[in-house]
């Protein structure tokens, strides 16, 4: 469930939604995916294909980590 926070800045009242999210495998498009990943500093394209594989692709977190050969806990910090 959404909730909504006001914050003030300089006389200007600006209101967030604020929700708690997850990243679910298969749960991002392909263009989305690649528009975070040109504004983040990933550059890894064995971290990026894993990535895209999992949110994109909905392959689970084991299959990707295996099939790049990739520490489960590392890629749960990239993401």
């Amino acid at each position: 469930m959404a909730h909504h926070e006001v914050i003030s800045r300089s006389g200007n009242a600006f209101l967030l939604n604020i929700r708690e999210s997850v990243l679910l495998p298969g749960s991002m498009s392909e263009m989305h995916f690649f528009l975070l990943i040109g504004i983040s500093s990933i550059h890894s394209d064995r971290v990026i294909l894993a990535m895209k594989d999992y949110l994109v692709g909905g392959h689970s977190r084991k299959e990707v980590c295996e099939k790049y050969q990739m520490n489960n806990g590392y890629f749960s910090t990239t993401l």
